[in-house]
């Protein structure tokens, strides 16, 4: 039997009503996805990670060989916090066309045409193992991916390919820039705003440094470029005061070719241009660059094999590249062929009212079946 819309549905309408915001536990859906694929006879190991109660899941089923099939897809989502929802983002709501709940498309509608297929194909016989990986923190640390990504490469017949779930309208993407946020730290010296002579302005060297990384980006933006963003800053203690502290987020999105290390050592020589003047007379001025966040980039050749699977599955002429950060280059790191493949339009992630069209779940679906050799 078919994993039909009904059944997916079911499966999605119960994981967008499972919290899995940033800062919460994952027992819960932890709970129910193992229930489900234990009931159809998987073999599920629970991975733990250095994020704590973050713990991911792999189940998996079909023969005991190489050359099988990841399914790899993440259970967290963004906060709804602030957003304006016409309806309740944790409550799955259908109209003719699509679908919309926090997590439809960012990622739990992957997740659910995953496991509906992947429970019609335990009911079957498989040529190759099919396996579920479903992490809990891409959408902050990325930590229980790469637990999964050891414990796949230490366990596991290898397998042919690593299919990653994230929104592409499903068209196959063969690689993705990297991702990488640093906490940048300016200290200064507090001062009466009367007397400037006295202090040294935090939010004024903040200023220059995040000038000077926005001059960073090329100027055509694009696959092949690096590009770079400030997006929070957080200094001073009232108009009055010099600022002393100033704190603010560097987002680099690393394009092949280029290097983190030169990109790191050009913010530091600019630093050191900054504050010579300060030196002498407030030997307290410092600027502190700490990495909070990294998702290492890929590509996959377009030749390998699995891309041209892909291609084949999604009728696709073209893999391309994929404009966000994913779970991919982690496995890619692990020695894992990669490909990011999945329902939706990032355009639609992360926003009030997040919706799916419900004819890109039944297309996800037919691609998993034609993936998993089920026609």
């Amino acid at each position: 039997m078919m994993a039909d819309l009904p059944a997916i549905l079911t499966v999605l309408d119960d994981l967008v009503a499972i919290r899995t915001v940033p800062g919460e536990k994952n027992a819960e859906w932890l709970r129910y996805v193992s229930a489900r694929l234990a009931a159809i006879g998987a073999e599920i190991a629970e991975v733990p990670s250095p994020a704590g109660e973050r713990t991911g899941l792999i189940a998996s089923i079909g023969p005991d060989r190489p050359g099988g099939l990841v399914l790899s897809g993440h259970l967290d989502v963004v906060s709804a916090d602030g957003q304006s929802w016409t309806s309740d983002p944790f409550r799955l709501r259908r109209t003719e066309n699509r679908v919309y709940g926090r997590g439809t498309t960012d990622m739990k509608g992957f997740v659910a045409c995953a496991i509906a297929v992947f429970e019609e194909a335990a009911r079957g016989d498989l040529s190759h193992p099919v396996h579920i990986a479903l992490s809990a923190d891409e959408e902050t640390a990325c930590q229980s991916a790469r637990s999964l990504a050891a414990h796949i490469a230490k366990n596991l017949p290898p397998p042919r390919g690593v299919l990653v779930g994230e929104p592409t309208a499903l068209r196959p993407s063969n690689g993705q820039k990297g991702s990488y946020t640093y906490a940048v730290d300016v200290t200064g010296r507090a001062a009466h705003a009367s007397m400037p002579e006295l202090g040294v302005s935090a939010t004024a060297i903040a200023a220059r440094l995040m000038t000077w990384i926005e001059d960073q980006s090329a100027r055509v933006y694009g696959p092949e470029t690096t590009s770079h963003s400030v997006g929070v800053v957080e200094g001073g203690t009232a108009s009055n005061i010099i600022a002393g502290h100033c704190r603010f987020e560097w987002d680099i999105r690393l394009a092949a070719g280029d290097r983190l290390d030169q990109i790191e050592q050009a913010f530091h020589t600019e630093v050191e241009r900054l504050l010579v003047p300060h030196r002498e007379n407030a030997a307290e001025v410092d600027v502190r660059l700490q990495q909070t966040a990294d998702f290492p980039g890929f590509l996959t050749a377009p030749d390998h094999p699995f891309v041209k699977e892909c291609l084949m599955a999604s009728d696709a002429g073209d893999p391309q590249a994929f404009p966000a950060g994913s779970e991919g280059g982690i496995y890619s790191a692990a020695g894992l062929p990669v490909v990011i493949m999945g329902p939706g339009d990032l355009a639609q992630a992360h926003i009030a009212d997040e919706f799916l069209e419900i004819e890109q779940l039944e297309s996800c679906a037919v691609q998993l079946r034609r993936l998993m050799g089920m026609q």
